[in-house]
């Protein structure tokens, strides 16, 4: 819990970072405004448009974790009356739950997927279980396994967009989502399902063995001409392995959304305020 003067100096830092965003959105647009009255040629409006994007997409990032720093300014000062106390533990839960789900997923790839001939069954012998015993059971567990795979790839684009400016930022918020954002990241769930229901179908072959899915992947897919040899190798799977592994170094070292802009907004905050007691 920050204190009133904490508060206090935090919101004035936070004032000065939106005039100074406010100010060079404002140059921004006028920029691109001369630049288009110009008339440039095809290469140098290509040349722009794509310098444009990198810095529209950088202006998005440092608005964005504003955005973020100022609600949390809220919860600390006590104005924000819709605050359940109760999120913080609810994200633990969902953090530790995401943690175990992932492990099994990773353990599924190597025992079953990679290593030849499988070492075990590992989710394939619990999925047949829960089918012997209550079949609901087993097919809620294994929604809950590639629904889960699928959030994974709308949190993954989002933590990639945030740190590289190639891609535009679509923030999914309660209550603050635009509807291009969600219809954004509604079409790559969508262009992701195919992938993922192709995965699942390899990492569970032996429950849905019986499945028409798994004749589809297992003998058309795995055995096309020029697939055949990806397939043969594993070498999607080892790809997939080793961007996981680089991503969860990656995250663990910068694990904090930070921004250089406004880090430099920040210093620029605080020499001008020591000046000031000067």
């Amino acid at each position: 819990v920050l204190t009133p003067s904490e508060i206090s100096e935090k919101k004035s830092q936070i004032a000065f970072q939106t005039n100074e965003l406010i100010k060079e959105g404002e140059i921004f647009r006028t920029n691109r405004q001369e630049f288009s009255e110009g008339r440039p040629g095809y290469m140098q409006q290509r040349k722009r448009r794509n310098e444009d994007r990198t810095k529209l997409n950088e202006f998005k990032r440092s608005v964005f974790l504003i955005e973020e720093e100022l609600d949390e300014l809220l919860v600390s000062e006590c104005m924000k009356q819709d605050y359940n106390p109760l999120t913080p533990f609810i994200n633990l839960i969902l953090g530790i739950f995401s943690a175990i789900v992932s492990l099994l997923w990773l353990l599924q790839i190597i025992l079953f997927m990679l290593v030849k001939p499988s070492a075990s069954q590992f989710l394939n012998d619990l999925l047949k279980g829960l089918d012997g015993f209550f079949p609901l059971f087993a097919i809620v567990v294994l929604a809950l396994f590639s629904g889960y795979l699928l959030v994974c790839v709308t949190v993954g684009l989002f933590k990639f967009g945030i740190r590289c400016f190639c891609i535009t930022l679509h923030p999914m918020r309660y209550g603050k989502t635009l509807i291009n954002s969600f219809l954004v990241n509604a079409i790559l769930i969508v262009f992701c399902c195919l992938p993922t229901v192709h995965f699942c179908t390899l990492a569970f072959e032996s429950y849905a063995s019986k499945a028409t899915i798994s004749r589809l992947v297992g003998v058309q897919f795995k055995y096309a001409k020029f697939f055949k040899y990806f397939y043969m190798n594993d070498i999607f799977i080892y790809v997939l392995v080793v961007i996981a592994g680089l991503s969860i170094v990656y995250l663990a070292v910068y694990n904090k959304d930070d921004s250089e802009k406004l880090k430099k907004l920040t210093e620029v905050y605080k020499s001008k305020k020591g000046q000031k007691k000067k």
